[in-house]
């Protein structure tokens, strides 16, 4: 029997109420080991987010996700009003973070297209090579 492969991506949990100096610690430590955050706002009840977590799990995007740690954040938990600075109006969102634990870079609605699993894998690559 085969040795199960390690996983595609590094998940690191966060409390969702401090999630800003959650997030800036969990990316100097990723800094420090070389590694990048993207953060997915998403709900359990979200069907986008499942195709997501899909993505997540296709052993054709491992190369892509080679480095990265993923924040899953559920939505749900937060506090009400802006989520890193922004209004959510919609699930999921995929947030790179820079090394300050700040947002870089967002990608959400029609940039995410769940509903096709090669359309979101070429979505999920441009975004995180940029």
């Amino acid at each position: 029997m085969p040795a199960p492969s390690a996983p595609l991506i590094r998940r690191v949990k966060v409390d969702p109420r401090r999630l800003d100096a959650e997030l800036r610690a969990v990316a100097s430590d990723a800094a420090r080991s070389g590694a990048r955050v993207l953060v997915e706002l998403g709900a359990p009840w979200c069907e986008p987010c499942r195709a997501l977590d899909a993505a997540f799990a296709r052993e054709s995007n491992r190369a892509v996700l080679a480095g990265w740690w993923l924040v899953e954040v559920d939505v749900d938990a937060l506090p009400s009003g802006p989520v890193l600075g922004r209004a959510m109006h919609t699930v999921p969102a995929l947030v790179r973070l820079g090394t300050s634990g700040r947002p870089a870079a967002w990608l959400q609605g029609s940039a995410l297209p769940t509903d096709s699993a090669p359309g979101l894998d070429a979505a999920l690559r441009r975004f995180l090579a940029a």
